[in-house]
């Protein structure tokens, strides 16, 4: 959602996830077209909501899941965030006008507090690879993660983002996570420096390594 944002001019200096607000008919269409091109999930455009104060963290979480819901089942994005809060945030009933909770882009340790709020909706769990490797930005491995995934009874595990230059990690830690789990996983690579076709090769091989959901 981000890269295409900026692909289409639009980047607000605060985050990508203030256009819910600045610019949301960009976000509708964007959504738009990936439901055209065949996507069957819509995650919303809130990766970085958990930084954002009252109220203005509602305002964005309820206007991502608005946009997002004509086009597919909503997974509410939830990216990394500076210290956990120590109660629940007062945005967190808001959560359950969602399908599923993705908290994407996660480096392991800093996710753990989080996940003492109970979930309102299934939860995925999605983790940033170090660059060139299969265990997270936070040093965990793949069946680390995996433990993570069952102890908090996720619905769904997986790997997001990444680097220019190390694609080959994505297959490699997928098929090291299906080793240590039957859970459903996500494999949502960054473009890692490669073309269209390139990049679906990299998907393609993170199906064959056992991944069940491709972004």
């Amino acid at each position: 959602m981000g890269s295409m944002l900026l692909a289409m001019g639009n980047s607000p200096a605060q985050g990508p996830h203030h256009a819910c607000l600045e610019d949301p008919e960009t976000v509708s269409a964007i959504h738009s077209g990936y439901a055209t091109a065949g996507a069957r999930v819509a995650t919303t455009n809130t990766f970085l909501v958990a930084r954002e104060n009252e109220p203005f963290a509602s305002g964005i979480l309820s206007k991502g899941m608005e946009l997002a819901r004509p086009h597919g089942p909503v997974w509410l994005s939830i990216g990394p965030a500076g210290p956990a809060p120590r109660a629940v945030p007062s945005w967190w009933p808001l959560t359950a006008g969602a399908d599923a909770i993705l908290f994407e882009t996660w480096s392991g340790p800093d996710l753990e507090p989080w996940l003492a709020f109970r979930p309102l909706v299934p939860l995925i769990v999605s983790f940033c690879l170090q660059p060139g490797g299969v265990n997270s930005l936070g040093g965990w491995c793949p069946s680390r993660m995996a433990e993570f995934a069952h102890r908090h009874e996720a619905t769904a595990v997986g790997i997001n983002c990444g680097w220019d230059g190390f694609a080959d990690g994505y297959p490699r830690a997928v098929g090291a996570l299906r080793k240590a789990t039957s859970l459903p996983i996500v494999a949502r690579p960054a473009s890692c420096g490669l073309g269209p076709e390139a990049w679906t090769g990299l998907a393609l091989r993170c199906v064959d390594a056992g991944a069940t959901h491709i972004g």
